[in-house]
């Protein structure tokens, strides 16, 4: 499902939101790079800026973005640039793909694909925010009941012709 979830302000400088199809770019522990929704940041013991489960988050080119000690006041603009103190330290890595059913989830919110990502156009990031599940519990948890009844039916159904088909075959044998 590729809607939108609900934004919630969290009001803290490394959580970001992003406003359209895009993913941002996080750098496994082979370099490699995956794609997520995710994106409630922090910093790591060296400065870096890591996601959830402690990947890094990549700039533009791949590299992972990393925060001068002592730093104050970080921003991060709309197309992803982030600055440390009014300087510049990198951009995040936001992509577009033209089918998002190209990308395998491989878990914790994560993707991999091997699609040519597209120039970004229509996904915007949002500072101090972050992107709730679009998930709703209540109607899932509704269609997991009716899809449960469905199936009990079903059984009870089978179960019943079993039953017939058994009696059928012990009259005809004259086993009654």
């Amino acid at each position: 499902d590729e809607a939108p979830g609900s934004y919630s302000q969290t009001g803290r400088p490394l959580d970001v939101a992003l406003e359209g199809p895009g993913y941002l770019g996080m750098i496994d522990t082979n370099g490699n790079v995956q794609y997520t929704r995710a994106g409630s940041f922090t910093l790591n013991n060296i400065g870096e800026i890591v996601g959830p489960g402690g990947l890094r988050v990549a700039d533009d080119g791949g590299a992972p973005i990393t925060v001068p000690v002592g730093t104050k006041d970080i921003k991060i603009a709309d197309n992803g640039a982030v600055s440390a103190d009014g300087n510049g330290i990198g951009q995040i890595m936001m992509r577009e793909f033209a089918d998002q059913q190209s990308l395998t989830p491989i878990g914790n919110g994560l993707y991999t694909t091997k699609a040519t990502a597209l120039p970004v156009e229509k996904t915007f990031m949002r500072q101090g925010m972050i992107e709730g599940s679009n998930v709703n519990g209540v109607a899932e948890m509704t269609n997991m009941i009716q899809l449960m009844r469905n199936y009990q039916s079903v059984q009870r159904m089978l179960q019943g012709e079993s039953d017939r088909t058994r009696s059928a075959i012990e009259r005809l044998s004259g086993r009654n």
